[in-house]
């Protein structure tokens, strides 16, 4: 609520979903955002002004059988964004290799136009993930990923022992690097942390 009582916000819905048999999946949504921004916005140099926007986007999302090996998802929106518009498209592959790994990577794009002198915006994320399970007790994780908002590319690797039940040892690695400019490293830490069920 704003302070004279007034809503701040609201969002309403509209969606239409298709299942099929296969268990793949189209759904289309239509969606209606109404903001009153209290105080100004900043998405680029120039805050966007502190006033009231209604926007209104209309999104697809398509999802291949998931039962299958191999399957994807792809999921496109388009419509207003504050005083300007924004187009956001995103697709993923997930490969399962039953019964010991899994396997999926993914981009997200998202470009803002803003009227000036407010500018654009251009952003990536791209990421990839593997699961393998070289054991019923000895599984290791790794994430990548690519953030161009934040200059960032992440490594996440982890290794987990399952030594007890409901008990677990992780090694945890984590690496940062800044992309723009000389590619260099960021921050990296390792981590070793410990789980024990406790029965009282």
């Amino acid at each position: 609520l704003n302070p004279d009582g007034t809503l701040n916000e609201w969002y309403t819905r509209a969606r239409y979903f298709i299942f099929f048999k296969n268990t793949s999946q189209l759904r289309f949504r239509l969606n209606n955002n109404y903001v009153d921004l209290l105080f100004p916005f900043a998405l680029t140099e120039t805050p966007l002004p502190a006033t009231s926007y209604n926007m209104t986007e209309f999104n697809v999302q398509f999802n291949t059988d998931t039962r299958k090996n191999l399957s994807t998802e792809w999921f496109v929106v388009y419509g207003e964004f504050f005083n300007g518009t924004k187009l956001t498209y995103r697709g993923s592959l997930k490969l399962r290799a039953q019964p010991w790994g899994n396997f999926s990577v993914g981009i997200e794009q998202n470009d803002i136009w803003l009227p000036e002198p407010y500018g654009n915006l251009h952003l990536t994320l791209a990421t990839a993930r593997a699961e393998i399970n070289f054991s019923t007790r000895l599984f290791w994780t790794t994430f990548l990923q690519y953030n161009t908002q934040a200059d960032n590319f992440n490594i996440n690797s982890r290794l987990q022992w399952r030594f007890a039940p409901m008990s677990d040892l992780f090694l945890v690695y984590t690496d940062n690097y800044r992309v723009e400019g000389i590619f260099g490293p960021k921050d990296r830490t390792l981590t070793l942390k410990l789980n024990y069920w406790l029965t009282l």
